[in-house]
């Protein structure tokens, strides 16, 4: 059997969601003993670090391919990743994972259910447990909410009040490094509007989520299915969509460098931490395509949103004791009951019983 036939064969697809799933919910930890500060130089060396895995699926792909749409879906992703710590200082973690967490599940699961945006539409055996897994995703990410761990308060204020963390004595650092790059904004802003502003920013972060893999879908579903290409696989694409993050990610640099008036917070030792936290989550992108484009939106997509809470729990709470008490557990426990749930009823949906 070839590469590219192994590649889009049902179980090898089953498989890369649960790579996917472990890189998702991993990658951060490459990055967790060590400062980012505002987060833009973080998120920068981690583009590096998914443009080297992209070049690394370049003899995997098959024929070489570059795609300018996958370019704008790699790009879509980043201008979402850069509304992140904006929708933190406005509205908070917990309710900004919540939206832009839900935004990203429906939008995606919508796109491939019905061949939204030239996409096919998902082929599914069994359409109420693809309907209900999906139900049990959103109130699994919905209870989520509810889950207060101690050290996320602790770094949601620091994000708040544009504070750093000195990487030598661990103390708080408000002046080494200039602030964050909104907090002029933050402070002229009454809450009443940094909260509707903040809601907007991470519904928007949510559909700039869940619209950016379609570019892959129309190209896998054009080229390998419908076309029957043997000559390339899902992972031809993922340069063009590992570039497309990488340039976006630069131009956000650039801009933020030069509103710091080049005094941007960079700190050296995370520089590695942070690639290795990149290229961490390509491989975990890079698996959810081959997952995509087998089983389609409706099923992989959800699959790939929802797991990665499942492993970031385990991190959480075996290894790091960031969620603790009785009732944070109680509630974590139903989480996972119901994460579990949709994974399954999902996967399950696209099977002939």
């Amino acid at each position: 059997m070839s590469l590219n036939s192994f590649l889009t064969s049902t179980p090898v697809a089953y498989v890369c969601c649960f790579v996917a799933a472990v890189f998702f919910g991993s990658n951060y930890v490459a990055a967790k003993q060590f400062p980012t500060g505002d987060g833009v130089a973080f998120f920068w060396f981690m583009s590096l670090g998914i443009l080297l895995v992209g070049y690394a699926c370049v003899p995997l792909g098959g024929d070489a391919y570059w795609n300018y749409n996958g370019v704008m879906g790699g790009a879509l992703w980043a201008i979402g990743n850069a509304l992140v710590p904006t929708v933190i200082r406005f509205i908070g973690m917990g309710l900004g994972l919540l939206l832009w967490s839900v935004g990203n599940l429906l939008l995606g699961w919508i796109t491939g259910k019905f061949g939204l945006f030239g996409v096919a539409k998902s082929s599914v055996e069994t359409e109420w447990m693809n309907d209900v897994g999906v139900v049990c995703g959103v109130i699994s990410l919905a209870l989520f909410f509810f889950i207060k761990p101690t050290v996320e308060e602790e770094v949601v204020e620091e994000i708040k009040e544009g504070k750093a963390l000195d990487s030598e004595s661990g103390l708080i650092n408000e002046n080494a490094h200039g602030g964050d790059v909104s907090s002029g904004v933050v402070g002229c802003m009454q809450q009443q509007w940094k909260r509707i502003v903040g809601v907007v920013l991470a519904l928007s972060a949510g559909v700039l989520y869940g619209v950016n893999l379609i570019p892959f879908q129309k190209w896998y579903d054009d080229v390998i299915v419908d076309q029957g290409s043997t000559s390339q696989n899902a992972l031809a694409f993922f340069l063009s969509y590992a570039s497309g993050i990488f340039l976006c990610s630069s131009l956000i640099f650039i801009v933020y460098v030069a509103y710091k008036r080049n005094m941007p917070v960079i700190f050296p030792q995370t520089t590695l931490p942070a690639m290795a936290s990149g290229a961490m989550w390509a491989v975990a992108s890079a698996s959810w395509m081959i997952a995509n484009g087998t089983l389609g939106m409706a099923v992989g997509y959800p699959i790939v949103v929802i797991l990665p809470m499942m492993i970031s729990s385990f991190w959480s709470v075996v290894v790091y004791k960031e969620i603790q008490g009785k009732q944070n557990l109680a509630i974590l426990g139903v989480a996972l009951l119901f994460n579990a749930a949709c994974a399954i009823l999902v996967g399950l949906s696209s099977v002939k019983l």
